[in-house]
């Protein structure tokens, strides 16, 4: 899909970089869709604010006239390439929350095997894994208890 342009910290900064301006100069037109060609901004389909991990991406950029970019505001430009990229950030989102889960998992199998491997081996109150899980359940209703 599209590619990061560069990571700069604020927009401000991305109007006045090289990377706007070869940017702007790949498109064929300098004007809005409404055909006007004053103030002359980079525009989003889907808004900064809401989907700041794709506020550089190419594909996610339009020239707009500054009027049209103000009435547009925090909402997303409905068409096709806005679909696109949705289907996009949501498949992108879904691999980060899978990965979570998939070391989330992996810590949880670990504790369970540690405690497993207690019980097997003689008694969990006994074991290194039982005593620290032990300590740590009672230091928690301590706290419980403080609140």
């Amino acid at each position: 899909m599209g590619l990061v342009i560069t990571l700069l910290t604020t927009m401000s900064e991305f109007h006045s970089s090289k990377a706007w301006r070869k940017l702007a100069k790949e498109h064929k037109t300098f004007r809005c869709a409404c055909k006007s060609s004053d103030d002359i901004q980079s525009a989003h389909y889907l808004p900064q604010k809401r989907f700041p991990m794709m506020r550089l991406w190419k594909a996610n950029l339009y020239i707009s006239c500054g009027k049209c970019n103000r009435e547009l505001g925090d909402s997303i430009k409905w068409c096709p390439q806005a679909i696109k990229l949705i289907l996009v950030y949501v498949m992108i989102r879904f691999i980060q929350y899978s990965i979570y889960a998939l070391v989330l998992g992996l810590i949880l199998a670990f504790i369970i095997a540690l405690v497993y491997r207690d019980l097997t081996a003689g008694g969990f109150e006994t074991s290194f894994t039982g005593q620290i899980l032990i300590e740590t359940l009672e230091q928690l209703q301590q706290l419980w208890g403080m609140l």
